[in-house]
């Protein structure tokens, strides 16, 4: 979808650093937090905070055991960060996390263990890097042509079509 898209490995890589901020559904992760074996690439003292914050169950909006109303709906919800040390700054600290096997999503770690894009982790670990290249990136992921009628649709949930 990039590269048909104009846009280059370098700039998938620089993009995925706006995973420095945000949130996602428990549910999501869940797949890691429960291999067996361990994932090998997510790092075992983050692996323990995720279970903490997103036990079994949560953030798959319902059919839960629980005790009080507000106890189920809270683990319905449940969300996570997505960069566990600054979560409310687009910064180079989730390639950081990246090294340290501390991506949250499979899709982000992918970034650090795949011998193509790991120099571009790398490279986005300097702010001054990292900040010009997500500019750029940015600038030419907005004059990708816009569709307009019925010729596209805008996703109500990201992760899957309408």
């Amino acid at each position: 979808m990039f590269a048909a898209n104009g846009l280059s490995t370098e700039d998938m890589v620089a993009l995925s650093g706006a995973h420095s901020v945000g949130t996602t559904d428990c549910d999501k992760i869940q797949n890691r937090l429960t291999a067996n074996p361990p994932d090998a690439t997510l790092d075992a003292s983050y692996a323990a905070v995720l279970k903490k914050q997103c036990p079994p169950g949560a953030g798959t909006g319902g059919g839960h055991e629980c005790h009080w109303e507000w106890e189920c709906q809270e683990k319905a919800n449940a969300r996570v960060n997505l960069d566990l040390a600054t979560p409310n700054r687009l910064d180079e600290v989730y390639y950081k996390n990246l090294q340290a096997n501390k991506g949250l999503l499979t899709s982000d770690q992918n970034l650090q263990t795949d011998a193509e894009t790991r120099p571009m982790v790398a490279a986005n670990t300097a702010f001054e890097r990292f900040g010009p290249n997500f500019a750029r990136a940015m600038v030419k992921m907005g004059n990708i042509v816009h569709l307009s009628g019925t010729e596209g649709e805008i996703r109500l949930s990201c992760s899957r079509f309408n």
